[in-house]
């Protein structure tokens, strides 16, 4: 069945796994996976706190490189304004 555009269910189910954060996270090949130090940091009221928990949880079992921090409030413009710089500072 075609849906918006002519874009197909298997097009659209195609398109997702193939860019799933992870499906990259279980097919990227363990000499690139600690290319880059990940930090994860993302408030337990976010709309993206399960999605960001699983992401999180798929990279430990893979060995990623990787700070990360929880907090409950909402991570949004002003709050980024303030962590940032932390989350920079732990990489040096």
């Amino acid at each position: 069945m075609a849906g918006i555009e002519g874009i197909t269910d298997a097009d659209r189910e195609s398109y997702f796994k193939k860019y799933s954060v992870l499906n990259l996270i279980e097919n990227i090949p363990d000499n690139q996976k600690r290319a880059v130090r990940w930090y994860i940091d993302c408030g337990d009221d976010d709309f993206l706190y399960e999605g960001n928990s699983l992401a999180h949880i798929a990279m430990r079992k893979k060995r990623y490189l990787m700070n990360s921090a929880s907090t409950t409030v909402a991570t949004h413009g002003p709050y980024w304004r303030t962590a940032l710089p932390t989350v920079l500072d732990s990489y040096r």
